[in-house]
């Protein structure tokens, strides 16, 4: 109970500062129309009042009614539109606010959480059970809306069967106390064990996906794994099966029960208004506004139901992103940080580094070298080498188990976060292009030049994008992607890294590094690639990475990983004259290039 609390004060905080005007709009236009009901059962009431009259005696004129008649039939009408302004149209009016509102809570979170945090594997499976439903706050906020407006229908309702009857009263305060009870307690019972239950469907998913890739399948076939595979997967999938079981039956067990309960206190309502008539202890009107009552009662109820599921749901999924994302801890600076002296000569220093995401498994081993400001960097080594988790500590994304990486000089960590990150140009190996025009997908890489046509189209050009845009029917603005405009277009694989190396060059940061920029361009390609981004780094510091070594001879000095080692240093023809790692890895890849002057090196 405390841990949902906690986390209904944080959702609710989030979403009054994200916009609290929203909520406020809806949340004041739920509870005005939410009166609604119960006036028009007491208009009704008055209206059958003065016809009973009318018909038992004769006396008075329609036109004496002729004004109330019209003021029911009105409040009908909006009380017949009110009812469309329903919980599923309130989710959906408030959607872009807190769906997205969330999300970005979620993307400004992640950034100033430990890495060190996130390197656990039990976090990792959580987080990505848990970090994309951006919608549970936007449940929360219309669960809260709504039932909101339902409550003080409700209590409208009761108070309009007060002033008849407290037995009346009574009867719909117990129906109502009862359903609101027993929704909670099914609401509780259902979120039991769904964290296990999640676990087992990712796995189960994992497995009935296995076959799909090809070096996974061939694998099983090689080691003939195939049967243990089918009993992890029937494992995870028989807790499913049992868990969706009780689900379903808990689902059709609610409406009954609610029905039930409901027309239980239908009878004892009717029965009792029949015997207060027979008494002479109430007339027709009031015995009809009773019967209205009851109908409008369970409408009400059963919306607050349907609130309360919702809200309880969303506090489950809340309390878990609260307790995995919004509760660990965060990356901090040093106490004092220092300044940092970019006219230091020497950029990177490694010191026998050594560092792997789980402590006990090592990716990095006893890495020593430096990088002097100005040199062009080739980093190369087989798929698995390690090089991106290189990438990620000189980054200052991950720290080392042991060792030490210096920075301008000084301890990387002696520095602020974010003043390492302006030093820095980064092309990542998984690129990614946003649904928008391809001028904002390469203006993003400095959004303070974004406005600045020639700077992206300089950017364009040392990206080696320039033929992408002239095939594209608006150039620069073109929208990139089908998924919003349909005169959007797909970009290949190789198109789509030329615009995002071009975004990297949007950077005037002193450091460039390129992770695989040309993994889906062809050797060829690639080398017109590297040859390009060589030209315009225009005497910055630059780490090119490449499991394809042909643009290696292009650098200045090459770093050659195997196995998690750093195994070699050296230019091109030190390294091919040293035989060792490099020059077989060379000599594996001189067929892929036939450009002039890339085979030269076999003897």
């Amino acid at each position: 109970m405390r841990e949902k609390l906690d986390s209904a004060v944080f959702a609710f905080k989030t979403a009054w500062r994200i916009n609290k005007k929203v909520f406020l709009a809806w949340l004041t236009a739920s509870i005005v129309l939410s009166v609604l009901p119960a006036i028009v059962l007491v208009l009704n009431r008055n209206v059958i009042s003065v016809l009973s009259v009318f018909l038992a005696t004769g006396k008075g004129e329609f036109s004496d009614i002729a004004g109330s008649i019209l003021l029911l039939g009105l409040f009908i009408a909006v009380n017949g539109f009110s009812a469309r302004v329903n919980q599923d149209l309130i989710y959906m009016m408030m959607y872009d606010t807190y769906y997205y509102g969330m999300g970005e809570e979620f993307m400004n979170k992640r950034q100033k959480v430990s890495r060190e945090y996130l390197l656990d594997k039990a976090v990792r499976d959580e987080m990505q059970s848990t970090s994309m439903k951006y919608s549970t706050l936007n449940s929360f906020m219309t669960g809260l809306v709504a039932l909101s407006g339902q409550i003080i229908s409700s209590v409208s309702l009761l108070a309009v069967a007060a002033s008849v009857s407290y037995v009346i009263c009574g009867i719909a305060a117990a129906y109502m106390i009862f359903i609101v009870i027993y929704n909670i307690r099914c609401s509780d019972k259902m979120h039991e064990k769904y964290e296990i239950y999640d676990r087992a469907r990712a796995r189960a998913n994992y497995y009935q996906t296995m076959p799909k890739n090809p070096g996974l399948a061939k694998e099983v076939r090689i080691y003939e794994s195939k049967d243990d595979i089918i009993k992890q997967w029937r494992a995870a999938y028989s807790y499913i099966e049992e868990h969706d079981k009780k689900r379903s039956r808990q689902k059709s067990v609610q409406p009954f029960v609610a029905g039930l309960v409901f027309y239980l206190c239908m009878a004892a309502l009717i029965l009792y208004s029949i015997f207060a008539v027979a008494k002479g202890k109430m007339t027709a009107d009031v015995f009809l506004m009773v019967y209205s009552l009851a109908g409008s009662l369970s409408g009400a109820i059963s919306g607050m139901s349907k609130s309360i599921g919702e809200i309880s749901w969303a506090l489950f999924e809340l309390s878990r992103q609260r307790r995995l994302l919004f509760s660990a801890p965060e990356r901090k600076d040093a106490e004092d940080p220092r300044e940092l002296d970019p006219e230091c000569d020497t950029v990177y220093e490694f010191k026998n580094v050594t560092f792997g995401y789980d402590p006990q498994k090592p990716v990095l081993k006893d890495i020593s070298f430096k990088i002097k400001k100005g040199e062009n960097i080739a980093l190369v080594g087989y798929n698995g080498s390690g090089k991106t988790t290189l990438t990620n500590l000189m980054l200052d994304s991950y720290r080392p188990q042991t060792g030490e990486v210096l920075f301008y000089g000084h301890p990387i960590k002696e520095y602020r976060y974010d003043d390492v990150k302006k030093q820095i140009g980064v092309f990542f190996q998984q690129c990614f292009i946003f649904h928008s025009s391809l001028r904002d997908n390469v203006g993003y890489g400095c959004v303070e030049e974004i406005d600045n046509e020639e700077r992206i189209r300089e950017a364009i050009r040392a990206g080696g994008a320039e033929k992408v845009v002239s095939r594209l029917h608006s150039g620069i603005d073109t929208w990139l992607h089908r998924h919003i405009r349909p005169d959007g277009v797909a970009l290949s694989g190789g198109e789509a890294q030329r615009v995002c190396i071009s975004r990297t060059h949007m950077s005037a940061a002193p450091i460039m590094i390129f992770d695989e920029p040309a993994a889906a361009l062809d050797p060829i390609a690639e080398m017109e690639q590297f040859e390009e981004i060589k030209k315009k780094i225009d005497g910055r510091t630059s780490v090119l990475i490449s499991h394809r070594v042909g643009f290696a001879r292009l650098a200045d000095r090459i770093l050659v990983m195997d196995g998690g080692r750093l195994v070699e240093d050296g230019t091109h023809e030190e390294l091919m004259q040293k035989d060792g790692v490099y020059a077989r890895f060379f000599r594996e890849q001189a067929k892929w290039y036939e450009k002039e002057g890339v085979e030269d090196e076999k003897e």
